[in-house]
C-alpha cells in the first residue's frame, strides 16, 4: 500500500485495502441508502434489513434487540464493564454506557430537556442531529434519493419506507427471495415472505 507500507498477497486485496483510506463508499444499501466502502459490509448491513422480524436477546440483562449491530454495540458493553473499565449508568433506567458525553445525550429523554430550538417554528428537540433533520422540513432540502423514481427525502428512515411500500419499482426491477424462487415488486412483500415461509 503506498499510503502505509501494508503488503498483500493479491492485487484485489490491496485495492480493498486501499479504500479503507479514503472516504469514497460506493456500495449502497437497497433498503435505506446507507453507504459502505465494502460490498460485504453493505451485505452484512442488509441482511441485518431482512432479519428484521428476528429478535437479538441478551443473556447478560435480558433485552432484546430487533437489529443486530445495537446488540453486538450492547454486548460490547457488558464486555467493557466485565473488563473494570468505567462506566456511566443512567439513573432514570439503569442503561449502561461506555462514554460519559453519550449518557449526557441520552439523559435528555428523560428528563424532557430540548435545548435545540427551530428558528422557524419554534420545534423543540433533544440532539442537534434531530434538529437538523427537521430543518429540511423547512428549506425542502431532500439529500436522501431513490434510486429507482428520483424521489428525494429528508432522511434514511423516510427512503427506506418509500422503497419497501410505494410502487416506484420499474418492470424489470424484481426483488427476488434468497431462499426460493418467489419474486415481488416490493421489498416489504419479500420481507414478509421470508419471516412467514422461510
Amino acid at each position: 500500500c503506498s499510503i502505509c507500507g501494508k503488503e498483500f498477497k493479491t492485487a484485489y486485496r490491496l485495492k480493498r485495502h486501499e479504500q479503507s483510506h479514503t472516504d469514497v463508499r460506493p456500495y449502497a444499501c437497497r433498503s435505506c441508502g446507507k453507504r459502505f466502502k465494502q460490498s460485504g459490509h453493505r451485505n452484512e448491513h442488509e441482511a441485518n434489513h431482512e432479519r428484521q422480524g428476528i429478535r437479538f436477546l441478551c443473556n447478560e440483562c435480558g433485552v432484546v434487540f430487533r437489529c443486530r449491530s445495537s446488540f453486538n454495540s450492547h454486548m460490547r458493553a457488558h464486555a467493557h464493564v466485565a473488563s473494570g473499565k468505567p462506566s456511566y449508568k443512567c439513573f432514570h433506567c439503569s442503561k449502561v454506557f461506555i462514554r460519559k458525553e453519550t449518557l449526557a445525550k441520552h439523559t435528555k429523554i428523560h428528563t424532557g430537556v430540548k435545548p435545540f430550538k427551530c428558528p422557524t417554528c419554534s420545534q423543540s428537540f433533544t440532539q442537534n442531529i434531530h434538529l437538523k433533520v427537521h430543518m429540511r422540513k423547512h428549506t425542502g432540502s431532500r439529500p436522501f434519493q431513490c434510486r429507482e423514481c428520483g424521489k428525494g427525502f429528508i432522511d434514511s428512515t423516510a427512503l427506506a419506507k418509500h422503497i419497501e411500500y410505494e410502487a416506484c419499482n420499474s418492470e424489470n426491477h424484481v426483488y427476488r427471495c434468497r431462499l426460493c424462487d418467489k419474486r415481488h415488486y416490493y421489498l416489504g412483500s419479500i420481507k414478509q415472505h421470508l419471516w412467514r415461509d422461510h
